[in-house]
C-alpha cells in the first residue's frame, strides 16, 4: 500500500524545512570556508533530490521534488545576509524556522 498523496507531500515538505534549516544552522556564516561548504551543500542537496525527483517511480518523485524546493529556500536566510561568526546561532535563524 502507498501513502497517500497528502502524506507524500508533507513528508516533502518537512524533509526539505528540516533539511535546509540545518545546514542554515551549521554553514551560513560570513567566512570563506563555511561560504563554501554552504554553497556546496546546498548545490549537493537540491542535485540529490532532484536526481531522484527524475529516477524515482512516480509514486516517490513528488517528495523528492518538494524536498529540493523546501530545502533550497530553507537554507536561505530570512533577512538574505550571512551570519557573523561571533553572532547567536538562535537569535538569527529563528526568524527563518517561524516562517513555515
Amino acid at each position: 500500500a502507498t501513502p497517500s498523496v497528502t502524506l507524500r507531500r508533507l513528508s516533502g515538505v518537512v524533509l526539505g524545512k528540516v533539511a535546509g534549516s540545518i545546514l542554515q544552522l551549521a554553514l551560513a556564516v560570513k567566512h570563506v570556508v563555511y561560504i563554501f561548504f554552504f554553497a556546496l551543500a546546498m548545490w549537493l542537496v537540491v542535485a540529490f533530490s532532484f536526481f531522484q525527483y527524475l529516477h524515482t517511480n512516480s509514486d516517490l518523485a513528488p517528495v523528492f521534488g518538494l524536498t529540493a524546493a523546501f530545502a533550497a529556500a530553507s537554507m536561505i536566510p530570512s533577512s538574505g545576509v550571512l551570519r557573523n561568526i561571533s553572532d547567536n546561532t538562535q537569535a538569527s535563524v529563528l526568524p527563518t524556522l517561524m516562517n513555515t
